[in-house]
């Protein structure tokens, strides 16, 4: 058996992160619409978050011509909140990786640079997975390579978008997908085609698991 999450949004609460960020730019004068520009400025620069990429749109950008803060101390602050990641770890995932075993264990996700990985390490998740497997964009490939080397076990895939699950069932059927659909999470709205299992949280894709592979924690 296999396990594979998603990050953002399935095991980490991504909106809760982005949140602090954007309390950080207002608290700095600028507002929330100016944020999510600087934001997406980033997105189109980077693919991943970089605070310096943000905060420099923010004060290239702003209708503001007096600035309260140095950008030194917002970039400072704005970086401060991704030394203390473990705060925005779902509190169902402890309780979800301890029923099973870390060799059965994996995340997959998508990132450009070395963001993504520290972001995970920063959240201490990291120790209950056998691999954390960090990608550009398509998922499907990797789905292959764990097919080849899984035989007959039962891959189980837990993941928010619902693009990237029906990508993945298109090409392997018999993945059992499971798509999670926390309250804040940003894909909540798009619809699966594919999926197997609409959840709301972990502790229900665990139960179905379960059901599915006849066992229980």
């Amino acid at each position: 058996m296999k396990i594979v999450l998603d990050f953002d949004d399935t095991i980490f609460n991504t909106h809760q992160m982005m949140a602090e960020l954007v309390k950080i730019s207002e608290k700095a004068g600028f507002t929330e619409s100016e944020f999510w520009l600087a934001f997406k400025d980033n997105k189109e620069k980077v693919k991943d978050i970089d605070v310096k990429v943000i905060v420099e749109f923010l004060y290239k950008n702003s209708a503001m011509k007096i600035f309260s803060y140095k950008k030194e101390e917002i970039i400072e602050e704005m970086a401060s909140v991704f030394l203390r990641l473990k705060e925005f770890v779902y509190p169902d995932f402890s309780d979800f990786v301890n029923c099973f075993e870390k060799k059965d264990l994996v995340i997959l996700s998508i990132g450009k640079n070395n963001f993504q990985e520290e972001k995970i390490k920063n959240s201490g998740v990291q120790n209950f997975f056998n691999e954390i497997i960090i990608i550009p964009e398509d998922k499907v490939g990797k789905f292959k390579f764990l097919l080849q080397n899984s035989g007959d076990e039962k891959i189980f895939f837990i993941e928010d978008s619902a693009f990237h699950i029906d990508q993945v069932k298109k090409e392997f059927p018999q993945v059992v997908s499971f798509k999670i659909e926390r309250s804040q999470g940003k894909n909540i709205e798009t619809k699966s085609e594919l999926t197997d299992y609409v959840v709301k949280d972990l502790e229900e894709a665990k139960k179905i698991i379960f059901g599915l592979i006849d066992n229980r924690c």
